[in-house]
């Protein structure tokens, strides 16, 4: 430090400074500091920067031209030597589209992402059609390379560039493709996400999690999908494809149907964590053949899609016993239920005949009834028919069912497919192909080809579901079993039509929380939480609605499996029943009831099932508790077998002795049952004892 040394020497004999009293003369001293005692004024100061200037203001100035010199040839370097010693660098994607970049410079940087000179590339392209391929990091393929940001008006072109970079480029590795995060990307077309399961490519689409990362679609068309990961034959399944930590949601629900967020045709080894669905007023999650499946944290918001019920606008209903009437003509023949809003509860009731266009009579066993005047009410959902071997179906002339919009949706139609056994009734899926009239459309699969009824039937329900896990129709690995989900803390809130379609799958377990619209309506409401065909399986949580419009809040029909309700929560309308099921005629089909905690109480708890099976396949076991009531916990057996809060064991029907003796049949609530001198004895509910006299058979 030469320039120091100079200034120690100059001020030596100065105060701070160790001092020989020879100024600037000879080697500096090494000694004690507090011998210097001459004072530094503005003279001695003076002197010391004059001799500076003298002796260093040329060195300083070579020096700082040195500096300007080498710093202007780094920059140089940088900007044009490619990537040997550096990289030109640019602020934003117009300044590079705008540049002319010599031929040996092979990188870029723009905005802090950085391209390779490629020809053909399609990620960017400056002066003179020079073309620029994205650079591959750990983190996977960012769509910001492509152009993709916030600020665009449509980001599907770059999102579908950087997906066809990583099927060219990665192959069977696969790749992950990063979205921007920040806010709304907008997309304004479908996105092509494709790929033949053979050879095998897998996708991974990440976002920086649902508040900052949302997927916006900005085009209608109920045939079309945001993302559409399936072969457009309909023959080879998907190569998987996951997501993590997105928001899908729409620019708008009203002005047209908004398309599928996600169409995936034979799904497998994939996962979703951490996905929001948002509003859409159609089908929001549409897959089949789904195999190996982990669904994670993944929730559906204001999704599904109801079709318009019959308008009760300006009419009002009065009950009294089991005769309802109107204030206007109102009712026909197709009538199966109706909700009446008894302040501050709402009730089911089940329409057991047709009296006229101003009454009809309900059903009466197994539902409370509540009298009333001045009472508003709601249909179920419209009726429709269909005929074997036609794909038409049909409501009456009048009904105001559907719309031309409509080309494109999931369409349910209860018993008129055939089932696993002939004889067994099965909910046909289809996609509706043509529209035909308000109460008419024709129905197909995925390609457009037509899907004909099994069967016939008359005045059925019709639905559209948020979630659709359909099998397609056909053989092949694409139209296989469905099986292996696992769906942790799924959420689906304030769904319209059906909560989650369902078919042919085993080994699915599904937990979390399906609750229905709250404000019913004549053109917003919740059908039932699930429908399904052929399910094994369990679903563990809650079932949280008293407006759903159907019998139940679960419909499952044609079972050859096993599915378990397991420490269910239900929150149901009164009279609702919990599940509701078609004649199994499979001797392995079977819906368990495993422990249920109900909000809303029936009079017995077996009337919280509705199904006609002989013997019952809907069994009722575990706790069941009814909140609200009189009634104590039990712990259920099956039907009527139950240990009751007293700890006795309650077993109504018939008892047989030792294989032998017939003891006829004994009131509801039997216990102590024993025999005494031939005959047989009991105690009833209320603990009286009973004699009957035995036979022998």
């Amino acid at each position: 430090m030469p320039f120091l040394e100079d200034v120690n020497l100059f001020l030596r004999d100065h105060m701070g400074y160790t001092g020989d009293g020879q100024g600037g003369n000879g080697a500096l001293p090494v000694g004690d500091r507090s011998t210097s005692r001459k004072p530094i004024n503005t003279r001695d100061l003076r002197a010391l920067f004059a001799a500076f200037a003298e002796e260093y203001e040329g060195a300083v100035d070579d020096a700082i031209e040195a500096a300007v010199d080498a710093q202007a040839a780094a920059d140089l370097a940088a900007g044009y030597a490619g990537s040997a010693t550096g990289t030109p660098q640019f602020a934003s994607r117009a300044t590079a589209e705008a540049a002319t970049i010599p031929a040996f410079a092979n990188w870029i940087i723009v905005g802090g992402l950085v391209y390779r000179r490629s020809p053909g590339a399609t990620a960017l392209t400056t002066a003179g059609g020079v073309t620029w391929a994205h650079v591959d990091t750990t983190e996977g393929i960012d769509t910001r390379q492509f152009g993709a940001s916030m600020l665009n008006d449509d980001n599907s072109p770059a999102i579908q560039a950087a997906i066809e970079v990583a099927k060219a480029a990665f192959g069977a590795s696969g790749a992950a493709i990063i979205l921007p995060a920040g806010g709304f990307v907008m997309c304004r077309s479908q996105i092509d996400a494709y790929r033949p399961n053979s050879p095998r490519s897998d996708l991974i689409f990440k976002g920086a999690g649902h508040l900052i990362c949302r997927l916006t679609c900005g085009f209608y068309g109920a045939d079309l999908a945001l993302i559409r990961c399936r072969d457009p034959l309909g023959v080879t399944r998907s190569s998987p494809i996951w997501f993590e930590n997105v928001r899908f949601q729409h620019e708008s629900t009203t002005g047209g149907v908004n398309p599928v967020f996600l169409d995936i045709g034979g799904w497998g080894n994939s996962s979703m964590y951490g996905i929001l669905f948002s509003n859409s007023n159609n089908t929001q999650l549409r897959a089949s053949s789904i195999q190996n499946l982990r669904m994670t944290r993944c929730e559906f918001w204001y999704g599904g899609y109801a079709f318009p019920k019959k308008s009760t606008s300006g009419i009002t209903f009065s009950l009294s016993g089991t005769t309802l009437t109107a204030s206007g003509a109102i009712f026909d023949s197709r009538d199966r239920y109706i909700t009446i809003f008894h302040s501050p509860d709402r009730r089911r009731y089940r329409i057991a005949a047709y009296v006229s266009p101003t009454e009809v009579t309900l059903e009466a066993a197994g539902y409370r009834i509540t009298s009333g005047t001045g009472l508003n009410g709601l249909f179920d959902c419209p009726r429709v028919s269909m005929v074997a071997g036609s794909n038409l179906v049909n409501g009456i002339v009048g009904d105001e069912i559907f719309v031309a919009g409509d080309v494109g949706r999931t369409i349910l139609i209860p018993r008129a497919r055939e089932g696993n056994v002939a004889g067994a009734f099965r909910i046909l899926r289809a996609r509706i192909i043509e529209y035909v009239a308000p109460h008419a459309v024709r129905i197909g699969d995925e390609q457009g080809n037509p899907i004909n009824a099994d069967r016939d039937v008359t005045h059925v329900r019709v639905g559209c579901p948020a979630i659709d896990f359909y099998q397609p129709r056909g053989g092949g690995s694409y139209g296989s079993l469905q099986s292996d989900l696992t769906a942790d803390h799924l959420h689906i809130e304030h769904f319209a039509g059906v909560g989650i379609f369902a078919e042919t799958a085993d080994s699915w377990r599904i937990s979390g929380k399906i609750h229905g619209d709250t404000n019913p309506s004549r053109l917003r409401y919740s059908l039932n939480t699930m429908w399904f065909n052929n399910i094994g399986g369990e679903y563990v949580g809650g079932f949280d609605s008293t407006s759903a419009s159907g019998e139940a809040l679960a419909y499952i029909a044609d079972q050859a499996k096993a599915f378990t309700y397991r420490n269910l929560w239900a929150r149901n309308a009164i009279n609702e029943r919990i599940v509701q099921a078609e004649d199994f005629l499979s001797p392995s089909g079977y819906v368990i009831i495993d422990g249920i905690d109900c909000q809303n109480y029936a009079g017995d708890p077996r009337d919280l099932i509705s199904e006609t099976n002989v013997p019952f396949r809907v069994l009722l076991l575990g706790f069941v508790n009814m909140q609200g009531d009189s009634q104590a916990g039990e712990l259920r057996f099956g039907h009527g077998s139950y240990i009751d809060h007293r700890h006795l064991k309650v077993q109504p029907g018939r008892v047989l002795l030792g294989q032998a003796v017939d003891a006829g049949s004994l009131p509801n609530g039997s216990f102590g049952i024993n025999v005494v001198s031939g005959n047989l004895v009991f105690r009833d509910m209320a603990g009286v004892l009973r004699t009957i006299n035995t036979t022998v058979v």
